[in-house]
């Protein structure tokens, strides 16, 4: 995050380690998106704000693959590490969203290959495709990961 300018990434301010604990400060957004999907309890958004919130987030990830000097594979997406901020003055119900937690991000090396940069890692429900090494086994129809038995 450090190096990270973008108005759909959460800004970070510094860090600092007292003792044993480490310490950040960053820009602070009321909630995450989980909560606040949470909140509307099985209220779907208006089909604008969906869009709008999916455009503010492939803004903020084609800033991450398009950075130089080394792009930045974010590897942790999901609605918790997704910030918003609803704006009061918007009466269609818009959000400001950024992006945050970079703890399981990685610099993009074009010397390693994709399998060791795409190694399933954060949150496996939300992984993308692509990070899975074996095959979806098929039983009855039921889909079930290798590790499900």
């Amino acid at each position: 995050m450090k190096g990270c300018t973008h108005p759909h990434i959460v800004q970070f301010f510094g860090h600092w380690r007292m003792g044993n604990k480490s310490h950040m400060m960053m820009e602070l957004m009321p909630e995450n998106l989980a909560t606040h999907i949470d909140k509307r309890n099985g209220t779907r958004f208006p089909f604008h704000v969906a869009i709008d919130i999916m455009l503010q987030l492939a803004k903020a990830m084609r800033y991450l693959h398009n950075k130089k000097p080394q792009k930045i594979v974010h590897r942790d997406l999901k609605p918790s590490n997704i910030l918003v901020k609803p704006l009061p003055k918007s009466p269609r119900g818009y959000m400001q969203v950024k992006l945050a937690d970079f703890g399981e991000s990685k610099f993009y090396n074009k010397t390693e290959t994709s399998s060791l940069q795409m190694h399933m890692v954060g949150t496996r429900v939300y992984a993308a495709p692509e990070v899975f090494t074996q095959e979806v086994v098929l039983d009855n129809n039921n889909p079930k990961f290798p590790s499900q038995g």
